[in-house]
């Protein structure tokens, strides 16, 4: 148990025969920076993808500039060594030992959990039949592969009668406007990603997003690193009854105060579940599996996302803790079946851009490839107009909604 899994020759291999073609070979695009366990060449993979979404050459001079502004130090020999000897070199043999390496640490993360939540007394033998169960579906390439047959019969028969009757499974975000630029809101497994520059108002408008989901009776997990849950529900109430910032202000009248108290015993109703304390997402996935459970939670929300990593251990880079935990956020939206959105920042240069793409987000390459929505807050300095720029989406191309941020109460408003 002692040896992790790795090859590192494969690893090696696959950079060093990217950089002669000058792109991803078409075997390898489904690999991912956490299939190699190599961090210098999880860097390197992670600048190709970075490259490669850009739609540029990757050569080890682009590749170079791109690493050095990830803060990596791989330098451009380095690079160029990985070259030597990879001339009518078979692709698939690297990307199969590279999976196949990948898969068995996987499989020894899983078993060591288990161990430790047996250990704990957390798991009973039936439940842990269905968690190596579990484990077999997602290593198993046949048991991945399901019938035309059985999904028509058990997905889409049922899917057209629901629409047959008006029934719908998307989850409207209470901004009408937006549920029909998104095709009616959001759907389960989406992951939404929301970015803004600081001040821009994205961690207040996902909380309304969450109120409003909430206000359908749709359990929310609301996850903060970065405020606690009173300054949430400070927020929150600052949001509802549209009065001040509570969490800026240092007094209120009597009449203020008799009227604040209403609007939380109005809100206690409200389905959503807070945590300020979890950073991890080994430790969140256990939290939204047992809320789950509990209340039937169908939508997460994550802020933000580059203050979390896989484990409270965890030690990699910045480029490769944040396309590590975004994979993990989208296998935890597939898995349970729950609609993510999930605050993102900005890059450096995105931060000072007056007009930023997703390609500026920190971690660009792997959010871009995991997300169903970017939304892109625009606001202009010193005004309370804003513009909601949808910059990804399956259902919709680029468009911009115009509204108003009323940053007095932390509120937004779209036409």
């Amino acid at each position: 148990m002692d040896k992790i899994p790795q090859n590192t020759d494969a690893e090696r291999g696959i950079i060093g025969l990217t950089l002669l073609e000058k792109r991803i070979p078409q075997k390898a695009r489904d690999l991912a920076t956490t299939d190699f366990h190599s961090e210098t060449w999880r860097s390197a993979w992670s600048a190709f993808l970075e490259l490669e979404m850009d739609g540029k050459d990757i050569d080890p001079l682009s590749a170079h500039e791109v690493l050095k502004r990830n803060g990596s130090q791989i330098g451009i020999t380095e690079l160029t060594q990985t070259t030597v000897g990879m001339i009518h070199v078979n692709e698939s043999v690297f990307v199969d030992k590279i999976k196949e390496t990948a898969t068995r640490r996987y499989l020894m993360r899983e078993l060591s959990r288990l161990v430790e939540e047996v250990a704990e007394g957390k798991v009973t033998v039936s439940s842990l039949q269905t968690k190596l169960s579990e484990m077999e579906t997602k290593v198993s390439v046949k048991g991945s592969f399901t019938p035309l047959s059985e999904i028509l019969e058990k997905e889409v028969l049922p899917a057209l009668d629901d629409l047959s009757h008006g029934i719908t499974h998307r989850i409207s975000t209470g901004f009408g406007v937006i549920d029909s630029v998104i095709g009616g809101g959001l759907s389960p497994s989406d992951v939404m990603v929301v970015a803004a520059r600081t001040g821009g108002g994205k961690s207040a408008f996902v909380l309304q997003l969450a109120v409003n989901i909430a206000k359908q009776n749709i359990p929310v997990a609301f996850v903060s690193g970065e405020m606690s849950d009173k300054e949430n529900a400070l927020r929150l109430i600052s949001q509802a009854s549209k009065t001040v910032n509570l969490n800026s202000a240092t007094h209120i009248y009597a009449d203020e105060h008799e009227y604040l108290k209403k609007w939380v015993e109005a809100l206690k109703h409200l389905p959503i579940y807070f945590d300020s304390k979890t950073s991890d997402l080994k430790s969140l996935t256990n939290s939204l599996r047992r809320l789950m459970q509990s209340v039937g939670v169908k939508v997460l929300v994550i802020d933000y996302l580059q203050l979390f990593k896989l484990d409270k251990l965890s030690k990699q880079q910045r480029t490769e803790r944040i396309a590590e935990v975004s994979q993990e956020v989208k296998r935890m939206a597939m898995e349970f079946g729950v609609a993510v959105i999930e605050v993102v920042q900005f890059n450096r240069e995105g931060a000072k851009s007056a007009k930023a793409t997703m390609y500026d987000l920190d971690g660009s390459a792997q959010l871009e490839k995991d997300a169903s929505l970017i939304f892109i807050i625009d606001r202009e300095e010193n005004s309370q107009a804003v513009e909601l720029r949808i910059v990804k989406g399956r259902n919709v191309g680029s468009c911009g909604i115009k509204g108003i941020f009323r940053d007095m109460h932390l509120t937004f408003e779209f036409e």
